[in-house]
């Protein structure tokens, strides 16, 4: 009998908690070398995802732990916090939406059984055709291309992964990353099983425009050189094609230019040196907060129903 522990961050989750619990109970059912512990993490939820937490603790025949953030750290964050309280053989990670539904961990788990230590839920159609999808296919191609070029096409979330691989994420304890993207920077081989994801059936997304933007930054800065390289390359350009120019109005006896362009020079090279500072302040940056060493998620509370 293995011990399989599903994380999911939840953030105002509220109208999903019954069909999750109704999933999750059904499909430890079909796992029966498995013993389910369902870790349920409230990251700072404005509505009564807390409260609905709870009551699939106290309604449920699974073990489960119910962990209560002090606010929003983030989804990433909240999955590290789950993972802290863990202690299962292999690891799964859900999110309460289901649009990568649960039920392929049953399609999953057969691999880790046969020695595979991370299995991914690989994307290979959306059924949520809109604004969201085209952002989604464009970060996962930016990662794919300028980070990790090992990882699969198309995107993934629904994850299941050895308990090693779960020690090695924690005793990282990163924050400001992508902890799904952090486990494949492991570079464990891995299978994939076919995903299709389905269209959000309660509530609205969480993931704003901001957020979507700051997990962009985070992931290329957490996973490539390739900013400091765009430096490297285009300080080079610049040094060449300044002594071009320079050269050139040395020997032009036309040494002639009228104040709106070198005022348009002066202006380009302002924005690009600003430009480069602002890219070498998001590493700094990133220095800074791990010299702290704060953590990345406070819990404020937990509940157990490990008696069951």
């Amino acid at each position: 009998m293995y011990k399989l522990s599903v994380v999911i961050p939840c953030y105002n989750s509220a109208e999903n908690i019954s069909e999750l619990q109704h999933a999750l109970q059904t499909l430890s059912k079909q796992l029966i070398n498995y013993e389910l512990e369902v870790i349920l993490v409230d990251d700072g939820s404005k509505d009564d995802t807390y409260l609905k937490l709870i009551e699939f603790s106290e309604t449920t025949f699974l073990n489960t732990k119910t962990v209560k953030l002090t606010g929003n750290f983030g989804s990433y964050n909240a999955f590290l916090a789950g993972l802290n309280h863990g202690t299962g053989d292999v690891y799964a990670q859900v999110h309460p939406d289901m649009q990568d539904p649960p039920e392929h961990l049953a399609e999953m788990l057969p691999h880790w059984e046969n020695g595979i230590k991370f299995v991914i839920g690989q994307r290979i159609a959306r059924e949520d055709k809109n604004i969201n999808q085209l952002f989604a296919r464009l970060y996962h191609w930016l990662i794919k291309n300028i980070a990790l070029p090992h990882i699969p096409e198309g995107g993934y979330d629904l994850i299941v992964f050895d308990k090693k691989l779960r020690d090695y994420v924690v005793e990282m304890n990163e924050s400001n990353t992508n902890l799904v993207y952090l486990i494949s920077w492991l570079r464990y081989p891995y299978v994939t099983v076919p995903v299709t994801r389905i269209n959000r059936k309660k509530g609205k997304s969480q993931w704003t425009f901001d957020k979507k933007v700051k997990l962009l930054i985070d992931s290329v800065v957490s996973f490539s050189y390739a900013p400091i390289k765009l430096i490297t390359y285009t300080f080079v350009f610049v040094f060449i094609f300044s002594i071009a120019f320079g050269f050139y109005f040395l020997v032009s006896e036309k040494f002639r230019i009228s104040d709106k362009i070198i005022l348009g020079a002066i202006l380009f090279i302002t924005n690009l040196i600003l430009c480069f500072f602002s890219i070498l302040a998001e590493y700094l940056w990133r220095t800074l907060e791990v010299n702290r060493k704060r953590p990345p998620f406070i819990v404020e509370k937990m509940n157990c129903n490990n008696d069951k």
